[in-house]
């Protein structure tokens, strides 16, 4: 999971089809997730590629199990 100031993404690593999208600024409950919307397919890769890189960085073993 990836939180900023306006998003948060959630990753299930091992069920990509339960990702979660929020945006925290409009919907701060987290009720409607985003992440079927492809307006926001540019958010969804780069908080994706934070986490990546966070996994990278902390040498995560489930980075195996992350999918672009």
């Amino acid at each position: 999971m990836l939180r900023n100031s306006h998003w948060k993404l959630v990753r299930y690593l091992r069920a990509p089809e339960r990702d979660e999208l929020f945006n925290l600024a409009s919907n701060p409950e987290e009720s409607v997730n985003e992440i079927e919307n492809p307006k926001y397919t540019n958010i969804v890769s780069d908080l994706h590629a934070k986490i990546a890189r966070q996994m990278t960085v902390t040498t995560d073993p489930a980075l195996a199990l992350l999918k672009n």
